[in-house]
């Protein structure tokens, strides 16, 4: 039946039908790619929200429990970071790398001994490390020992500055690349003045004991 319509139809007919039914195809890939638009913007916001939420939770909400201290995310990745970073940079990691063993990769995968990956004895080194940051901090708070980290914090801030410029990086991409993805420098710099408030303490500590 549909071919004898064709047959009746003028070429003019026929012309602005298949234009018509174009039209019609057109429009409806039109309707397809701007619901794939429309998808994947909700897709890119939704990204954009969580990230700073995800953020958030990790500067502000419990991690993990030491004692009675309650770790955020940010000072355990800047913890756990911290005791890698110094193991990559001793002699005794110099001396394995030059026999071919690498842990620049993912630490998750290298076996440390038969049962723990190296991810895990790091993370176990910096729990170790932050019980024992703030039993030190308990003990000088107990003690009264008061010090002003103003000027060491400057030093260290002015030594981020040139590294992450030497670097061509921004401070905190620097910091997010050498503490974790969530680091920030003004994240970090309560956990960095503890370092520097314990480091004068144990100089303290040094003193009375000679």
């Amino acid at each position: 039946k549909k071919e004898t319509e064709q047959k009746g139809m003028t070429k003019y007919d026929q012309k602005m039908q298949k234009r018509q039914e174009e039209k019609a195809k057109a429009a409806k890939t039109d309707k397809r790619e701007k619901w794939i638009g429309i998808i994947g913007a909700l897709i890119i916001v939704c990204v954009l929200i969580s990230f700073p939420i995800t953020s958030y939770i990790a500067a502000n909400s419990t991690y993990i429990t030491i004692g009675d201290e309650k770790i955020t995310r940010v000072e355990f990745d800047y913890a756990y970071n911290k005791v890698k970073n110094d193991y990559l940079a001793s002699e005794e990691y110099e001396y394995m790398y030059n026999f071919g063993y690498d842990l620049n990769g993912n630490l998750s995968k290298e076996m440390f001994t038969e049962y723990l990956t190296w991810e895990d004895a790091f993370e176990e080194k910096a729990v170790m490390a932050l019980a024992e940051k703030h039993a030190m901090l308990d003990m000088a708070a107990e003690e009264g020992y008061t010090f002003n980290t103003d000027n060491n914090y400057e030093q260290f801030k002015a030594s981020m500055d040139y590294v992450a410029a030497t670097a061509e990086m921004t401070v905190d991409k620097y910091l997010r690349y050498s503490y974790g993805g969530y680091a920030s420098e003004k994240r970090l710099e309560p956990f960095v003045r503890e370092d520097l408030f314990i480091e004068e303490y144990y100089a303290h500590l040094k003193s009375i004991a000679e």
